[in-house]
């Protein structure tokens, strides 16, 4: 609404979100997968003069959430074994701001703005998703005497018991832009419009997957020839 009549205006708005998740944990005995969402904007707007135009924007938006929801497409649709709870967590903030001025020869519009996004953490578990390790055989001898040597053989099988994956990541951007046009009112044939726009932004990335094995190696009898009488 209006601070100062035709000069200075405000504008607030916020929402709310909220979900309870919709893939069932067989592990926990509960769905894992809850989301949340939390955001506004506040916008104020201020016309010094009839041609000119000045808005300024602010935008705060967070999101909290348990697992990713993901199931193997082995398994049922919404039904995951997930052995460890999810997280993931981001925050996003947008500055901006517009000037807009009107002249005898045309219209004159900047704009800049800002943006940082921080995902910290993403925390999921990746077991599921892994595909079986093939069983190794082993062939083998054992020494049972000096240059006498037996044939030892088996089968290790290996079972992944965790694997996670934990995820930070941080986003900039920046944006400008300057723009020229024809006047509004310009009845004629022909009309323009040029300007320039720039674009900047900056990455970082951490990323850690650890796992977790165990092998078991079974071997056929170990057969020793024993010599005669």
């Amino acid at each position: 609404g209006p601070i100062a009549k035709d000069k200075l205006y405000i504008a607030l708005g916020g929402y709310k979100t909220s979900s309870e998740g919709y893939v069932y944990n067989s592990v926990f005995g509960e769905e894992t997968d809850a989301r949340d969402g939390l955001g506004g904007r506040v916008q104020l707007r201020f016309t010094p003069a009839e041609n000119w135009d000045i808005s300024f924007f602010a935008d705060i938006d967070r999101y909290l959430a348990g697992d990713q929801g993901l199931t193997s497409l082995d398994g049922p649709r919404y039904v995951s074994n997930n052995s460890v709870q999810g997280e993931t967590r981001i925050s996003r903030n947008t500055l901006a701001a517009r000037i807009e001025g009107e002249f005898d020869w045309g219209v004159m519009t900047a704009i800049g703005a800002r943006q940082w996004y921080d995902l910290d953490p993403s925390f999921n578990d990746i077991r599921p998703f892994l595909p079986p390790i093939p069983d190794t055989p082993i062939n083998s001898q054992v020494e049972i005497a000096p240059g006498v040597f037996v044939p030892l053989t088996g089968v290790a099988v290996t079972t992944t018991d965790r694997a996670t994956s934990f995820i930070e990541q941080t986003q900039e951007q920046y944006t400008a832009e300057l723009r020229f046009e024809s006047p509004r009112d310009n009845d004629g044939p022909l009309r323009w419009l040029g300007g320039f726009f720039m674009l900047t932004s900056r990455i970082e990335n951490n990323s850690i997957n650890q796992f977790l094995a165990t092998s078991v190696a079974t071997f056929n009898p170990l057969v020793i020839p024993l010599p005669p009488p």
